[in-house]
């Protein structure tokens, strides 16, 4: 699963081997939205994570500088657009009318990326997983398409299976696997977890 074939109604988890992999997924993920007519949002673990992306994307030929200022990109941490305290059911409100927001703006939906770090480091795991497992409840999600990144050295393994099986498939050293998830009605979305 390229971060490329992802499509709005998707809902994926990226857990990379190191930052490079990182931001060269993202980029893509984002190139992506940018052609689709996306609004492209990153939310960062921290501000200063949030002053850096966009020279890391830029050095991936990414026109970050010019798709800020035209309204196409947005790169904020997570409590400014969380708030200073995760709580799943107000995140998942939040996501909800910034779908809104893009869809009354022009956007063909919302392209978002996390890092999904920041809610499990100072916050509870257990608020992060609740709303993993809430985006794919979303009354629009046909216009959101999520990919969640974990740093495996900031994440206990087991987090990290509990993350990727909220997913309904996950790919794990190139081969495609169902996920505990993959129980859902077959009319919802695909879900996959991408690792490098």
């Amino acid at each position: 699963m390229e971060p490329t074939a992802l499509e709005l109604g998707d809902h994926a988890c990226h857990v990379y081997a190191t930052p490079g992999a990182r931001v060269r997924t993202l980029a893509a993920f984002l190139r992506t939205g940018i052609d689709r007519g996306e609004l492209c949002v990153v939310v960062t673990r921290s501000a200063a994570e949030s002053r850096a992306i966009p020279a890391e994307l830029a050095a991936e030929g990414f026109e970050t500088a010019a798709l800020a200022a035209a309204g196409a990109l947005v790169i904020t941490e997570g409590e400014v657009f969380f708030g200073p305290r995760f709580e799943p059911d107000q995140a998942l409100a939040i996501c909800a009318e910034a779908i809104a927001a893009a869809r009354a703006a022009g956007f063909a939906g919302l392209r978002i990326a996390f890092a999904a770090v920041w809610a499990l480091g100072a916050q509870r795991p257990e608020s992060w997983m609740a709303f993993e497992c809430g985006i794919d409840s979303l009354r629009d999600r046909e216009h959101l398409v999520a990919l969640c990144q974990f740093d495996p050295s900031c994440c206990d393994p087991t987090l990290l299976r509990e993350a990727a099986a909220r997913h309904r498939r996950v790919l794990r050293d190139g081969v495609l696997q169902s996920g505990q998830s993959g129980e859902r009605s077959t009319d919802e979305p695909p879900c996959a977890c991408h690792r490098d």
